[in-house]
Protein backbone atom coordinates (compact mmCIF):
# COMPACT_ATOMS: atom_id res chain seq x y z
CA UNK A 1 0.00 0.00 0.00
CA UNK A 2 1.55 3.20 -0.71
CA UNK A 3 1.27 6.56 1.24
CA UNK A 4 0.75 9.15 -1.45
CA UNK A 5 0.22 12.57 -1.17
CA UNK A 6 -1.56 15.19 -3.53
CA UNK A 7 -1.51 18.59 -3.22
CA UNK A 8 -5.20 18.59 -5.16
CA UNK A 9 -8.02 18.43 -3.04
CA UNK A 10 -11.40 18.71 -3.65
CA UNK A 11 -13.51 21.63 -3.10
CA UNK A 12 -15.68 20.49 0.01
CA UNK A 13 -12.14 19.42 1.83
CA UNK A 14 -10.88 23.19 0.98
CA UNK A 15 -13.79 24.92 2.68
CA UNK A 16 -13.38 22.13 6.01
CA UNK A 17 -9.88 23.18 6.42
CA UNK A 18 -10.76 26.89 6.11
CA UNK A 19 -13.57 26.58 8.47
CA UNK A 20 -11.08 24.65 10.90
CA UNK A 21 -7.58 25.37 10.45
CA UNK A 22 -7.02 29.47 9.62
CA UNK A 23 -5.44 28.20 6.65
CA UNK A 24 -4.26 31.45 4.42
CA UNK A 25 -5.27 31.09 0.68
CA UNK A 26 -2.70 32.84 -1.41
CA UNK A 27 -3.73 34.06 -4.91
CA UNK A 28 -0.64 34.78 -6.67
CA UNK A 29 -0.45 36.16 -10.36
CA UNK A 30 0.93 37.86 -13.17
CA UNK A 31 0.94 40.52 -15.80
CA UNK A 32 -0.50 43.44 -16.55
CA UNK A 33 -4.51 43.13 -15.52
CA UNK A 34 -3.76 40.68 -12.70
CA UNK A 35 -5.14 42.66 -9.71
CA UNK A 36 -7.54 43.80 -12.09
CA UNK A 37 -8.47 39.65 -12.55
CA UNK A 38 -8.32 38.78 -8.95
CA UNK A 39 -10.88 41.41 -8.28
CA UNK A 40 -13.65 39.67 -10.89
CA UNK A 41 -13.04 36.22 -9.63
CA UNK A 42 -11.04 34.42 -6.92
CA UNK A 43 -11.77 31.81 -4.30
CA UNK A 44 -13.67 32.63 -1.52
CA UNK A 45 -10.94 34.01 1.39
CA UNK A 46 -8.10 34.27 -0.93
CA UNK A 47 -5.40 36.90 -0.95
CA UNK A 48 -3.67 38.59 -3.74
CA UNK A 49 -0.12 39.16 -4.25
CA UNK A 50 1.76 40.01 -7.35
CA UNK A 51 4.09 37.29 -8.74
CA UNK A 52 6.41 39.57 -10.14
CA UNK A 53 6.30 42.49 -7.50
CA UNK A 54 6.12 40.59 -4.30
CA UNK A 55 7.37 37.27 -4.80
CA UNK A 56 10.23 37.81 -7.08
CA UNK A 57 13.02 40.45 -7.66
CA UNK A 58 12.81 40.68 -11.50
CA UNK A 59 16.13 41.57 -12.61
CA UNK A 60 16.24 42.87 -16.27
CA UNK A 61 18.41 40.40 -17.84
CA UNK A 62 16.04 36.62 -16.97
CA UNK A 63 20.12 35.04 -17.55
CA UNK A 64 20.45 36.35 -13.73
CA UNK A 65 18.30 34.71 -11.52
CA UNK A 66 15.96 33.27 -13.72
CA UNK A 67 12.17 34.61 -14.43
CA UNK A 68 11.41 34.91 -11.33
CA UNK A 69 14.45 34.82 -8.82
CA UNK A 70 13.39 34.88 -4.99
CA UNK A 71 13.16 38.11 -3.30
CA UNK A 72 15.42 39.02 -0.23
CA UNK A 73 14.62 37.77 3.32
CA UNK A 74 13.22 41.09 4.39
CA UNK A 75 10.94 41.99 1.55
CA UNK A 76 9.47 38.28 1.56
CA UNK A 77 9.04 38.84 5.50
CA UNK A 78 7.10 42.21 5.02
CA UNK A 79 4.80 40.79 2.48
CA UNK A 80 3.96 37.34 4.73
CA UNK A 81 3.39 40.01 7.52
CA UNK A 82 0.99 42.20 5.34
CA UNK A 83 -0.98 39.14 4.28
CA UNK A 84 -1.20 38.15 7.93
CA UNK A 85 1.01 35.23 8.02
CA UNK A 86 3.37 34.90 11.23
CA UNK A 87 5.95 32.27 12.16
Amino acid sequence: MSNTFSPLIQPEELVKLQESSGIILIDARAGINAEENYQKEHLKGARYVDLNKDLATVESDPAQGGRHPLPSFQKFSEVLSRLGIQP
